[in-house]
C-alpha cells in the first residue's frame, strides 16, 4: 500500500516571517517613524549580539530567550523598514478639508478597465508632485477615474506617468464610492486619497517598452478567447474572466451567484491558475526529455509572461514566487518543503511590496495554502489510508475495474480534504468581509475546482494556438471551455437556490475573525513540527477551537 507523508511545518523563516508581520504591523502605525535608523541599528545589533552567542545557547529556556530576542530584534528592523517603504498616512487635516481642486502628478500602478464603459478609465496611482497646492504629499497613494479616448486608454497603463487636475478627496469621504468592501480594498493596498471631476490628462511618460508589450497581448489574448463567441456572449465574459482575471466582465448577477457559492476565488488569477500551468509546462517539457535540472529554466519565464500579461495582480504574483521556490528546489536538487516554500514565498512578497500584509487577498491566499499543507495533505493521508479497498490484492493482479474504482476513490478522497481544508481557512475572512458563509461551498468547490483547472488547461491552448496564427481552431476549441463554463454555471445556480446553507453574518466581529484564524493556524504549525507525529484525532483539535471562536463571535454580534 502506498503511503502518504508530509512534510514537517519546521522552518527557521518562521521567526523572521513573524518579526516581519509585526514590524509592519507596528509601522503602519507610524511606531518610532521619528527613529528610524535607531530602530534599525538596534534590531541589528541585537541579530549580532544573537549570531555571536547561539554556540552557547543550552537548554530549552535559553533557547527560547533567545528565539524571543531574535523576534525583538527582527521586529525593529524590519519597523523601521516598514517605516521607509509603507506609504505615508494621510488624515483630514493633512488635506485641511474641505475638498478642493489639485493638479498632480501621478504614476500609474494599476488600472482597472471596463468592458462596458470603455472611454472610462480607473486605477491605483502614487503622486509625484502636487503642482498647485502643494499639500499631497509625495508618494501618497490615489484612486482616480476619468474619461479618456481610445489612443489615450492604450497609453495610461502601469508604469506611465500622467498629470492631470480634478477634485482631491479622503476616500472616507467619497460619495462615488459607496461599496463599503472596495473603499477597504482601496485601504489595504495604502489608498486613502480619491481623485475625481478630472480635467483633460497630459501624458508626461509612457510606459517602459516591456510593459507596453504585456498590454497589447493582453488585448491580443481577449479577441483570442473571444473569438466564435457571437452566440455564447455570457460564457465568454466568464472565460476571459476566468483566464485573464477579467472580472469587470462578470455581470453584478454572476458576481453575486459566484460569491454566495463561494466561487469567487477562481475569478482571480492566483494558485489555482498558477498551479495548473506550471504542472502543463512540466508536463510537456518532461515529454520534450528536457533535463530536470534545466526544466525550471526554461518553464518560469513563460510562467511569468502569463503573470505580467494578465495584469501582474498581486495574487498571480505571490502564487509565482512561490512556484519559483519550489521549483527552484529541483534545480539545486534540494529536499522540497511546501511549508517552507511558502514562508520564503511571503517574505518575499512583504519584502518587495510591504503593503500586501493589510490585503485581503494576500492574507486569504496564503492562510488557505498554509491550511492545506497542514491539515489537507494530514487528512488526505489519513483518507487514502482508510479507502484502500483492496489492499490484500498485489497491484498487478487487480482488474481495470478495481484500479479505476481504486483511484476514484483517491481523487475524491483529495478533493475533499483540499477542499474543507481551504474552506476551513476562508471562513473567518467570509464571515466579517463578505457577511456570509456557505455551508455547500465545500463539496461545490469539489466539482468545480475541476471543471476551473480543466477550462484553464482549454484556454490556455486556445491562446497559443491563436498567438501562432491558427485562430479558426482556437475558436472552436473556445467552445469546449463554454460547455465546462456551462456546467460550472448551472452548479452554482442549483447551489443559490438552497438559500438555508447560506448563513448571513452582518457586522461579524473582525477581531473574532483573526483570533480564530490565529488560533487555527497557530495549533497546525505545533501539530506539524513533526512529520506524521500525530494522528488524525489530534489535527482535529485546531478545527474545534476555529469552529469555538467563531461561534463565539457569532453569538456576541
Amino acid at each position: 500500500m502506498r503511503t502518504i507523508k508530509t512534510p514537517p511545518a519546521r522552518s527557521p523563516l518562521i521567526y523572521l516571517l513573524g518579526g516581519l508581520i509585526i514590524g509592519l504591523t507596528l509601522a503602519k502605525f507610524n511606531f518610532l517613524a521619528n527613529h528610524v535608523f535607531v530602530s534599525i541599528a538596534t534590531g541589528i545589533g541585537v541579530a549580532i549580539f544573537l549570531m555571536a552567542s547561539v554556540s552557547r545557547v543550552k537548554g530549552s529556556l535559553f533557547e527560547i530567550a533567545w528565539y524571543l530576542f531574535f523576534l525583538i530584534g527582527s521586529t525593529l528592523i524590519f519597523t523601521g523598514y516598514g517605516n521607509l517603504r509603507l506609504p505615508p498616512r494621510v488624515s483630514d487635516s493633512d488635506l485641511h478639508i474641505p475638498n478642493r481642486e489639485h493638479s498632480l502628478k501621478l504614476e500609474i500602478l494599476r488600472t482597472f478597465k471596463s468592458q462596458y464603459y470603455k472611454e472610462r478609465i480607473s486605477g491605483i496611482a502614487s503622486i509625484i508632485e502636487d503642482s498647485s497646492t502643494g499639500t499631497a504629499k509625495k508618494n501618497m497613494r490615489v484612486y482616480f477615474s476619468l474619461k479618456v479616448n481610445e489612443i489615450e486608454s492604450a497609453k495610461i497603463i502601469k508604469g506611465s506617468k500622467i498629470e492631470s487636475t480634478g477634485v482631491l478627496k479622503l476616500v472616507s469621504n467619497s460619495h462615488s464610492l459607496d461599496k463599503n468592501s472596495f473603499q477597504d480594498y482601496l485601504k489595504s493596498q495604502g489608498v486613502q486619497l480619491h481623485l475625481g471631476q478630472m480635467s483633460a490628462v497630459k501624458i508626461l511618460q509612457e510606459a517602459e517598452n516591456s510593459t507596453r508589450f504585456y498590454s497589447k497581448q493582453k488585448t491580443h489574448f481577449l479577441e483570442i478567447l473571444r473569438a466564435g463567441s457571437e452566440k455564447v456572449e455570457t460564457f465568454a465574459n466568464v472565460y476571459t474572466a476566468m483566464l485573464l482575471g477579467h472580472k469587470t466582465s462578470l455581470s453584478e448577477q454572476q458576481k453575486t451567484r459566484y460569491q454566495e457559492s463561494g466561487a469567487m476565488h477562481l475569478f482571480a488569477i492566483s494558485g489555482l491558475h498558477i498551479g495548473v500551468i506550471a504542472t502543463a509546462l512540466a508536463r510537456i517539457l518532461s515529454l520534450c526529455e528536457i533535463p530536470a535540472r534545466i526544466a525550471p529554466l526554461l518553464g518560469l519565464p513563460a510562467l511569468y509572461l502569463y503573470v505580467e500579461i494578465t495584469g501582474g495582480a498581486p495574487s498571480a504574483m505571490r502564487a509565482f514566487i512561490m512556484t519559483v521556490f519550489f521549483w527552484l528546489a529541483f534545480l539545486f536538487q534540494r529536499q522540497r518543503n511546501s511549508f517552507s516554500a511558502l514562508l520564503a514565498s511571503a517574505l518575499g512578497v512583504l519584502l518587495y511590496e510591504p503593503m500586501q500584509l493589510f490585503s485581503l487577498g494576500f492574507q486569504l491566499s496564503y492562510a488557505v495554502v498554509a491550511s492545506i499543507l497542514l491539515l489537507g495533505l494530514p487528512l488526505y493521508g489519513t483518507l487514502h489510508a482508510k479507502l484502500q479497498r483492496y489492499q490484500w490484492i498485489p497491484v498487478k493482479d487487480r482488474t481495470r475495474l478495481q484500479k479505476l474504482f481504486q483511484e476514484l476513490l483517491d481523487g475524491l478522497a483529495l478533493l475533499f480534504a483540499v477542499s474543507f481544508s481551504a474552506w476551513l481557512a476562508s471562513t473567518p475572512f467570509s464571515l466579517n468581509y463578505f457577511g456570509f458563509i456557505s455551508l455547500v461551498a465545500v463539496l461545490l468547490n469539489m466539482a468545480l475546482v475541476n471543471l476551473a483547472a480543466l477550462t484553464i488547461c482549454i484556454g490556455i491552448l486556445a491562446i497559443s494556438l491563436g498567438v501562432l496564427g491558427f485562430m479558426s481552431v482556437a475558436a472552436f476549441i473556445n467552445h469546449a471551455a463554454w460547455v465546462t463554463l456551462m456546467i460550472m454555471d448551472g452548479c452554482t445556480q442549483i447551489a443559490v437556490q438552497f438559500e438555508f446553507l447560506i448563513l448571513t453574518t452582518p457586522n461579524y466581529p473582525l477581531n473574532f475573525s483573526y483570533s480564530a484564524l490565529g488560533l487555527y493556524l497557530g495549533s497546525l504549525i505545533l501539530l506539524n513540527q513533526k512529520a506524521n507525529a500525530y494522528p488524525l484525532a489530534s489535527l482535529s483539535i485546531p478545527s474545534i477551537l476555529l469552529c469555538i471562536t467563531l461561534l463565539t463571535g457569532y453569538l456576541s454580534v
